[in-house]
């Protein structure tokens, strides 16, 4: 909160994202309101719902596009432009009669805008780097995730609610988005002096009038060898290679957790509150608010570990949460469990954000930062076909003693990793 006050720079960027996270947040789940009105509605619906992972999916190929633009805040301030005019566009269309082809061609549109959101977030990774005093980097990444997460919470739940209050207007919300990548790039542009001056060439053009060398920055490569040496910064990294198997691990079973905490509330009544829907909802809400106050509170006990310590204990929160949903359940205890796993979650993801920018090259850290969200996300469905396959075919008590074992795993890999954490704190200071 302090770096977002005071530099005029990273705030920017923050409500460039914030703009563009509102627009993005909003639609999404519009637009799958949107899919059940289409003939044959199961299929549109379905289609609708797993495009929306195609941005995560490219992000290697987002990233490296990012990594090899040189003008980086001309093309950001582009990007959010082409968003709003592909929105300006959508709304036009939707208003045609609804037929499978249009939507087909709408759904291109929102993938489109969505993968140039991908790529803007990779073009601003090394602007943050320059922009923000090194001992900021935690505090400010971990603000950045706080901002996002509370973004997507609201605007989900205002654009279901919104599009019924306007009586399924979907250009009106076409127009919203477009205005939202609009005032994006107002903000941008408005502090396009001091971003542009941050920019890497820039920054090393600087450096090298005042004596000092030239990196590798602005190297024009080809896309293999890009991937190359990203898989290289990775081998040779091995705590960055460890986090990387520790981050898959942990999205496995994560991911599944919502699928598997609503199947056991079907069968157990015990720990609904009050009803099913208000349990369900709960539950999503905890753990973003989790994530929420993790994220933005700095001094607490967890400033000083690192993250190796921190996957262990999420992974003994975890466990925890496993065995009460097998033998006591307990939904207060459910809804504790999840806060402080949540909690963890808000340490984990903003300190590998600073750990990231403070350690890649400028030229790589938006593939590098693809390259790992991809990984991870591909955790997410082999963990939903484990455990939500054996908790529908046999039973879910089953699937919950998986789980477990697969939380021990994590804990054992964590006690017994003897790689060096250069995010362990001592005495205010990194080792290494």
């Amino acid at each position: 909160m302090k770096e977002y006050l005071k530099n005029k720079a990273y705030r920017s960027l923050i409500n460039a994202a914030v703009l563009n996270g509102i627009g993005n947040s909003l639609f999404n789940i519009v637009f799958v309101i949107y899919a059940s009105q289409i003939t044959p509605q199961k299929l549109a619906v379905s289609i609708a719902s797993i495009t929306m992972f195609i941005p995560s999916l490219l992000q290697i190929v987002m990233g490296y596009a990012a990594d090899q633009t040189k003008a980086k805040v001309k093309l950001l301030l582009w990007t959010r432009l082409v968003q709003a005019i592909l929105f300006v566009g959508l709304a036009g269309l939707v208003l045609l009669p609804n037929t499978f082809g249009l939507f087909l061609v709408l759904l291109v549109i929102n993938v489109t805008a969505d993968c140039l959101g991908s790529y803007a977030g990779g073009l601003q990774l090394p602007l943050l780097k320059q922009i923000i005093p090194e001992s900021e980097l935690n505090a400010a990444m971990g603000f950045q995730t706080a901002s996002q997460t509370i973004v997507q919470i609201i605007f989900q739940g205002v654009g279901a609610w919104a599009i019924v209050l306007i009586h399924y207007n979907y250009s009106l919300f076409g127009i919203i988005n477009a205005l939202m990548f609009l005032l994006s790039a107002t903000v941008i542009f408005k502090e396009r002096t001091i971003l542009t001056a941050a920019e890497p060439h820039k920054a090393v053009q600087n450096e090298m009038a005042m004596g000092g060398k030239k990196d590798r920055t602005g190297k024009g490569v080809s896309f293999k060898t890009s991937v190359t040496e990203t898989f290289s910064i990775l081998t040779d990294n091995r705590f960055l290679a460890r986090v990387l198997v520790f981050a898959f691990v942990i999205n496995s079973l994560s991911a599944s957790l919502d699928g598997l905490i609503t199947i056991t509330l079907l069968d157990h009544h015990e720990l609904w509150l009050a009803n099913f829907e208000n349990t369900v909802a709960m539950i999503g809400m905890t753990i973003s608010i989790g994530i929420i106050a993790g994220s933005l509170v700095n001094s607490d006990p967890f400033k000083k570990t690192g993250l190796i310590p921190l996957v262990g204990m999420v992974g003994l929160l975890l466990l925890a949460f496993s065995l009460n949903m097998m033998t006591i359940r307990q939904n207060w205890l459910m809804i504790l469990i999840l806060f402080a796993t949540g909690y963890l979650l808000g340490k984990l993801n903003p300190r590998m954000g600073a750990y990231m920018l403070k350690t890649i090259p400028q030229d790589k850290l938006a593939i590098v930062n693809g390259v790992f969200g991809t990984v991870v996300l591909i955790g997410a469905p082999l963990g939903q076909f484990i455990f939500l396959g054996i908790g529908n075919m046999w039973n879910v008590t089953l699937s919950w003693a998986l789980f477990a074992i697969g939380t021990v795993v994590i804990i054992m890999m964590a006690i017994k990793d003897k790689t060096s954490d250069p995010t362990q704190v001592k005495n205010e200071k990194l080792i290494g």
